[in-house]
This record gives C-alpha cells, sequence and structure tokens, in this order.
C-alpha cells in the first residue's frame, strides 16, 4: 500500500512542469553590470590610442582594428586590461599584420617569433636575434625588480627603435605586452597611458630611460 502511494506521489511530482535554472553568470559579467560606463574623456583617450596602435595597417583595416580594440573598454574594464586581452587576442597567427607581443613574464624563448612579426607588420627588416639559449643578460633579474623577459625586450626596443618604432610595453598580471608605433608618436602614447592608467614600462629602451 505505502509503495504504491510513493510511486503515485513520484509520478505526480515527474508531471509537475519544471521551471528551468537560470545559466549561471560569471563574476566578470555581474561586474560589468553593476559598474558605470567609463567617463567619456576615458573613453576618448583610448579610442586615441587604439587609433595609434592601429595606424600602420592600411586604411581600411586599421579603421576596423581601432573600432575592436575600442570596443573591449567596457565597463568593468579597465583600459589596461581591454589592451592586454587586445593583445593577447591578436596574438596568433591569423593576426600577425597587427603586429603585436603577447608573452608570459618568464617565456623568453617566444621573444625572437613574435618580434618578427611585429616587424613584418611594420614592413621593416629585423636587425635583431635573440638566442635564449645562450643569452645571460636576464639573469638577476630577482635582484633588479625585473621579469626574466625585461632584459631581452630592452634589446629588442634598440633594435626597433634604430628602426624608427618605439616599443610600447606593459605588464597585465603574468603577462607581458607589446606593440610598436612610429618615433613620433611615442610621446602621445605615453601621455594617453597617463592618462588611462596604463602600467607601461618607460624603461624598456636604454635609449629612453626615465
Amino acid at each position: 500500500m505505502l509503495s504504491a502511494i510513493r510511486r503515485a506521489w513520484r509520478s505526480y511530482l515527474d508531471s509537475l512542469p519544471r521551471s528551468e535554472e537560470p545559466a549561471p553568470v560569471s563574476d566578470a559579467a555581474i561586474r560589468r553590470e553593476m559598474s558605470p560606463p567609463h567617463p567619456a574623456e576615458v573613453r576618448q583617450a583610448f579610442a586615441a590610442l587604439a587609433g595609434i596602435a592601429t595606424g600602420h595597417l592600411p586604411q581600411e583595416a586599421a579603421v576596423k582594428a581601432a573600432a575592436a580594440l575600442s570596443a573591449r573598454l567596457k565597463p568593468g574594464t579597465t583600459p589596461s586590461e581591454a589592451m592586454a586581452r587586445w593583445i593577447g587576442a591578436n596574438n596568433g597567427p591569423k593576426s600577425r599584420n597587427l603586429g603585436v607581443m603577447c608573452v608570459d613574464w618568464k617565456a623568453r624563448e617566444e621573444i625572437q617569433w613574435q618580434a618578427e612579426r611585429i616587424a613584418k607588420a611594420h614592413r621593416i627588416e629585423l636587425d635583431w636575434h635573440y638566442d635564449f639559449r645562450a643569452d645571460r643578460s636576464w639573469e638577476g633579474w630577482e635582484e633588479r625588480g625585473e621579469t626574466p623577459v625585461s632584459a631581452p625586450l630592452r634589446a629588442l626596443a634598440d633594435a626597433l627603435r634604430r628602426q624608427g618604432l618605439a616599443l610600447i610595453v606593459l605588464a597585465n598580471d603574468d603577462t607581458v605586452c607589446a606593440f610598436a608605433v612610429r618615433v613620433e608618436h611615442e610621446g602621445e602614447v605615453l601621455a594617453l597611458a597617463d592618462r588611462l592608467g596604463l602600467a607601461v614600462e618607460r624603461a624598456v629602451s636604454s635609449a629612453g630611460r626615465a
């Protein structure tokens, strides 16, 4: 008798309409939802930086790339995060024309091939080669308060400067991101970085140390 009642009760419960469980919401989505939009002056400064960072591309491609970068600056996302995520998302073979670099803070062996992409994007011959097996300039990085990639990036920046390019490096978490601009735009980029709170490595080149 009791088993029949239990079966009837289960059958009744199974017949009830089930409401769908809400999809999980990420912490990042919650932050974006609750965060106010960035002030107009921040969005304008970031758009200006996006225009310079993509200015080496053909005009139509530059407009699209700058718009895609500007769109990364969402409520709840800092300018530094937006820039780093854009660089990280465009660091693969399909985006080699953008000329950006994204390496782990200790991944010295990855610098050479990414440096070649920067040179190719800016249509220059890179007179620099990095042999991470033979290089010892990075040793002692902890005492200097650096990362293992800081020394080779300085050497790359010097090589690019001889070609009229300034290497702009910023750190985000455990990732080091970089892009190149014409030397004549370097001061404008650094000024925009100050306004946006970007942690730009000013001492990346021995020619431009603070």
